[in-house]
């Protein structure tokens, strides 16, 4: 059985034409964590200074 499929044949999923994407060489990161985790010190503070690094913290010059 695929993945998904009976989803698909009772209609809570689409399958998407694959002609339907645009594909696009970037290189992409993700920051991510739990959101009950989001105030834990050591999250927190790596996500500010990530932030920071990338210019989107809250000194960041606007846009």
């Amino acid at each position: 059985m695929r993945l998904a499929e009976r989803e698909i044949v009772r209609g809570d999923v689409i399958e998407v034409r694959s002609d339907a994407f645009v594909r696009f060489e970037r290189d992409t990161h993700f920051l991510s964590y739990r959101k009950n985790e989001s105030r834990v010190e050591k999250v927190a503070a790596f996500t500010h200074w990530l932030l920071g690094r990338a210019g989107q913290g809250e000194n960041a010059p606007p846009r």
